[in-house]
C-alpha cells in the first residue's frame, strides 16, 4: 500500500543531494518489475556540496517491462525501455551503505542537462494534511449552551 504524498515529498526534502546525472550505463534486472542499477557523472547540482560536481554515482531505480503487474506501492516504476535510452535523470540521492539511493523513488528522465531543476518540492509538500475542523451543528451548539445552563441552574440551586 502507498504512503501519503507527503512522505515521498518529505525523503526529498531530506535528501542530501538534488542533483542531475548524465547516465552512462543501465543495467537492468533478468526479472521485472524490478530495481535497475544506473551509473552515471553528476552534471548539476541544485542541493548538496558544489565538489560533487563531475562525481561518478551508482543508484538503483524501480523498472518494468510493459505487461508486469507491479504490486500496489509508491514505488514509481519507470519503462526499461525509457531508462535505457534516458541520457539525464534528475534525482534526490541519500547516502545508504556506501552508495546513494533515490530519496522518496524522485526521478525524472531527461533528454539533457537543465539549468533549472525539473521535479521540485516545497516545505508544504512534506507536510501531512491538515483534516478538516469538526463542525457541530448549530443545533448542537444551542443543545450546549442548554445543557450548561441546565447544570449551572442545578448546581446554584
Amino acid at each position: 500500500m502507498a504512503l501519503p504524498a507527503h512522505h515521498y515529498a518529505r525523503a526529498a526534502l531530506k535528501a542530501e543531494l538534488h542533483v542531475q546525472v548524465e547516465v552512462v550505463e543501465v543495467v537492468l534486472p533478468a526479472v521485472t518489475p524490478g530495481n535497475a542499477w544506473v551509473t552515471g557523472r553528476i552534471a548539476r547540482v541544485f542541493k548538496g556540496k558544489p565538489g560533487f560536481l563531475s562525481s561518478r554515482v551508482t543508484f538503483e531505480v524501480p523498472c518494468r517491462r510493459p505487461g508486469d503487474s507491479p504490486p500496489p506501492s509508491g514505488i514509481r516504476w519507470k519503462d526499461t525501455e525509457a531508462l535505457e535510452k534516458a541520457a539525464v535523470m534528475e534525482v534526490y540521492l541519500t547516502p545508504h551503505e556506501g552508495r546513494y539511493h533515490v530519496a522518496g523513488y524522485s526521478t525524472v528522465l531527461l533528454e539533457a542537462v537543465t539549468d533549472e531543476p525539473q521535479r521540485t518540492f516545497t516545505e508544504e509538500d512534506g507536510q501531512p494534511p491538515v483534516p478538516p475542523r469538526a463542525r457541530i451543528p448549530r443545533w448542537g451548539v444551542l443543545l450546549l449552551i442548554a445543557a450548561g445552563a441546565l447544570a449551572a441552574f442545578l448546581v446554584i440551586s
